[in-house]
């Protein structure tokens, strides 16, 4: 243990910043043997901040194994509430939703490329809307096998937010043979924000690009993704320097099957920021071994009035204009449906594209 801590190429700064936190008496514990040094020791004394520090930087020497923190917070969270939930035979229900259910769908949906910030609020809301409605069942005298529609639809009328994730609940408990076939309607979709007119996207790329004392690189590198590509902030913070290939006349950055050729000056700013990365991701952050969060990039772009929900739709429309679906799809690493789908709103004609590039040319 001594010897990794040793090791450790910041071990000075780490152990410094750690005597004057909690983590400092979790630590000491630990190389006395007073503690295992394992994720469920650091669990069952989680502080916070300090032990997150803590616990990422024994990953990152390698002590720990590494691990998705946010499952792991939303297991312990989804213990927690269903251990506070009155002794019943509907409190096992609701534990197996959460841990077959909504764990696995939790684990898929960030280990993929299109996971955003709100990704695992979505499983913490829908266990809570599940506990609210089984405690609402409870409250009638009656048990989730016994729940009928017209009780779903009074409890619905009441608060119509929670349509969606208590819709998610009875389809599981449906499937599963725990209530009778139910049904709550899908609510309407909800518009979107209206993207940014095209002079003051183009505008705030200049300002990006020619500003690089003013603003710090990750955020002009956001910004300028977001901008150009449409990229999701949740797939910019997560890119990785092998993203970013700088053996060519012309800096390469992968977002999809095929690499993007970069404009000059964007491209030295993610060449500098290549070189300057100390690890696996391009846009590093605090902890170590982690890359800058998307909240914290969100609300750095905010604060230069650059707005995601109405510049990345901006983007996607210009560049489904000019570009086909097809290659939309393979540089920017969409699915065909959702470059079809931008292609349409862009008003771009593209249905001859297939058969066009099908056909030989002479």
């Amino acid at each position: 243990m001594i010897g990794k801590l040793e090791q450790h190429k910041q071990t000075k700064s780490t152990l410094n910043w750690l005597a004057k936190s909690h983590g400092a008496l979790t630590l000491r514990r630990m190389l006395m043997g007073e503690l295992a040094i394992d994720h469920e020791a650091l669990d069952e004394r989680d502080t916070g901040q300090s032990t997150a520090y803590l616990r990422s930087w024994l990953v990152e020497a390698g002590i720990l194994e590494p691990r998705d923190e946010r499952l792991a917070r939303f297991h312990r969270w989804a213990d927690a509430q269903i251990a506070a939930v009155d002794e019943h035979p509907d409190r096992t229900h609701l534990a197996a939703y959460a841990r077959w259910k909504l764990g696995p769908e939790l684990a898929r949906k960030l280990a993929s490329a299109n996971a955003r910030a709100s990704t695992h609020r979505h499983a913490y809301g829908k266990l809570r809307i599940a506990i609210n409605l089984t405690g609402a069942m409870h409250a009638k005298g009656l048990s989730l096998p016994q729940m009928r529609q017209s009780q779903i639809e009074e409890w619905i009328t009441i608060a119509p937010s929670r349509a969606l994730r208590a819709r998610a609940f009875l389809e599981w408990a449906t499937e599963n043979g725990i209530t009778p076939a139910l049904h709550i309607a899908r609510p309407p979709a909800r518009s979107s924000a209206t993207p940014t007119d095209q002079a003051t996207r183009l505008h705030q790329v200049s300002l990006l690009l020619d500003s690089p004392s003013a603003i710090e690189p990750s955020a002009r590198i956001a910004g300028c993704l977001l901008l150009i590509y449409g990229q999701p902030i949740t797939r910019i913070v997560t890119l990785r320097t092998d993203d970013v290939d700088t053996t060519h006349k012309t800096v390469r950055l992968t977002f999809g099957r095929e690499p993007i050729e970069l404009p000059p000056r964007l491209g030295e700013l993610l060449g500098d920021a290549r070189q300057a990365a100390n690890g696996q991701w391009l846009l590093p952050g605090a902890k170590p071994g982690s890359h800058i969060g998307p909240e914290r990039t969100r609300r750095r772009l905010r604060e230069l009035h650059i707005y995601p929900s109405s510049s990345r739709p901006a983007a996607l429309l210009a560049l489904a204009a000019s570009v086909p679906a097809p290659i939309l799809s393979e540089l920017l690493g969409y699915s065909d449906d959702t470059a079809s789908h931008w292609r349409r709103a862009a008003g771009g004609d593209w249905a001859r594209y297939a058969s066009l590039a099908a056909t030989p040319t002479t």
